[in-house]
């Protein structure tokens, strides 16, 4: 049996509140749980936003800017995981190596969507440009489900018929027919069913593990739960979850951003 941490949409643009990030990194080297998993959209990708484009909230939007911050906060994530790994070289221990996979979310696709529009980009525009590699990933493209320890891991669950997403958690359980863990939607929503050959199957939706209100959804719809899951002793796709809000994060590491 193992740990996972569950990572969820981060949508990381310029100037994007990232106070967040070292503290879910010192909690990582805290639990130090074996598996890490990032369900997508850590980078937003607004410079290549089709609902944008010709309005005010894209001038100034660059690719290359896009990019950037999201390596960077990648970095200020993986930092605690870098420093303490340092440590033990130094003190002849044995390092933290987390087995890490990142799936594509639909805001990273946006590379390929403005690919198969300007072909002539092909080969310059693509996911290679997120270094995810580099930082240890195991990459998957859009909408390819990783199932780890029985849990099947999406950015989300399409509708059968279409590219679409399902509308709950319970939806996607009956789908899938084992435990699913999916972001997208900017929710906590958990459904739960038992199969007699499986156990205890988990399906959670978490679409939000960012800080920074979205403008798009007005001045109600910025009102939903942000954070991580902590799944403890994962197997067979039954595991013991662990909720953890971003401000308990900050709270508790402080030290972290300061």
């Amino acid at each position: 049996m193992r740990d996972h941490l569950v990572i969820f949409d981060m949508q990381i643009k310029p100037n994007s509140n990232t106070t967040h990030l070292p503290a879910i990194g010192e909690y990582i080297i805290k639990y130090q749980p074996e598996v890490i998993v990032c369900i997508g959209d850590w980078f937003d990708m607004h410079s290549l936003s089709s609902y944008d484009r010709g309005t005010k909230n894209a001038e100034g939007a660059r690719y290359k800017d896009d990019i950037t911050s999201g390596i960077n906060a990648l970095h200020l994530l993986l930092a605690p995981i870098q420093k303490h790994n340092n440590h033990c070289v130094k003190h002849k221990k044995k390092k933290y190596k987390p087995e890490m996979h990142f799936t594509i979310g639909n805001h990273e696709e946006r590379i390929m969507r403005h690919v198969n529009a300007n072909p002539i980009l092909e080969g310059t525009l693509s996911y290679d440009n997120f270094k995810l590699k580099d930082f240890g990933f195991n990459v998957y493209d859009f909408l390819t489900p990783v199932i780890i320890d029985g849990v099947e891991y999406v950015h989300y669950v399409q509708n059968r018929n279409s590219p679409n997403p399902k509308a709950s958690s319970k939806v996607s359980l009956d789908q899938t027919k084992v435990s699913v863990t999916q972001g997208h939607r900017p929710c906590l929503d958990i459904s739960t069913g038992w199969a007699d050959d499986k156990g205890m199957m988990w399906s959670i939706t978490c679409g939000a593990s960012y800080l920074d209100d979205e403008k798009y959804k007005g001045p109600q719809g910025n009102n939903h739960w942000r954070g991580i899951v902590h799944k403890r002793n994962v197997h067979n796709g039954d595991f013991d979850p662990t909720f953890i809000r971003l401000s308990s994060l900050i709270k508790d590491y402080s030290y972290a951003s300061i």
